[in-house]
């Protein structure tokens, strides 16, 4: 029988590269690892936006010229430009209602109004976030809440009549989840006290036919 015998260099190496991998065997057992565990990937997760549609929970508009008059039960929220004969409108969602998490990061919010009868001329109207209490029956003119002074977004009415206006609240939403009051918005026009009447109206909470109602459509997560 022939045998071979390894130099005493090649004996050394075998050695060392054997207990290599042994102890490279024991170090994942150890962990709970296999090589099947050390090479597989799982898919990643999807995770779908949450969103919710509210309607208002409150709504009217205000008038310059008859500065004590209250409007909660019309089924219009008038904006106009005119000088002495300004007009502003109010609506307030329910947030709360939506069950929002205080986490939640949102993603986009939107006030949808629909423009039931446009201006004779094309008006930018801005929106701002309220900073006071106020009610639907009772808001006028003279006793109308204070707003922030940064405009929240504005929207080109455009003089096509029958259209929906969309404003991007989600910055103002995401401050209502995080705890800020929420006391709704108000919106008027850009410039006030024109010469000529430019007067917009939209359908408010009362309105008779639905879809012509003001929404606020929520998207967040998780």
């Amino acid at each position: 029988m022939t045998r071979y015998i390894l130099p005493t260099s090649r004996l050394a190496l075998a050695i060392v590269v054997l207990a290599a991998a042994s102890a490279s065997a024991g170090w994942a057992a150890a962990l709970g690892l296999s090589s099947r565990a050390l090479t597989t990937h799982s898919a990643p997760v999807s995770i779908a936006p949450s969103t919710c549609s509210a309607t208002a929970a409150a709504d009217s508009h205000v008038s310059e010229l008859l500065l004590l008059s209250n409007f909660g039960t019309s089924t219009t929220l008038d904006v106009r430009s005119q000088l002495l004969d300004n007009a502003r409108a109010f609506v307030r969602f329910d947030v709360g209602s939506c069950a929002i998490p205080a986490t939640a990061l949102v993603t986009g919010a939107s006030l949808e109004l629909r423009l039931i009868t446009a201006p004779s001329a094309s008006r930018t109207h801005d929106l701002h976030r309220v900073t006071a209490a106020w009610t639907e029956s009772e808001v006028t003119w003279s006793n109308q809440p204070a707003v922030a002074g940064t405009v929240t977004a504005s929207a080109t009415t455009g003089t096509v009549s029958n259209v929906t206006l969309t404003w991007d609240v989600a910055a103002d939403v995401q401050a209502f989840v995080g705890g800020t009051a929420n006391h709704g918005w108000r919106l008027r026009d850009g410039t006030e006290s024109s010469a000529t009447s430019r007067a917009a109206q939209y359908g408010s909470r009362e309105h008779g036919t639905a879809s012509s109602r003001p929404t606020l459509s929520i998207t967040y997560f998780p």
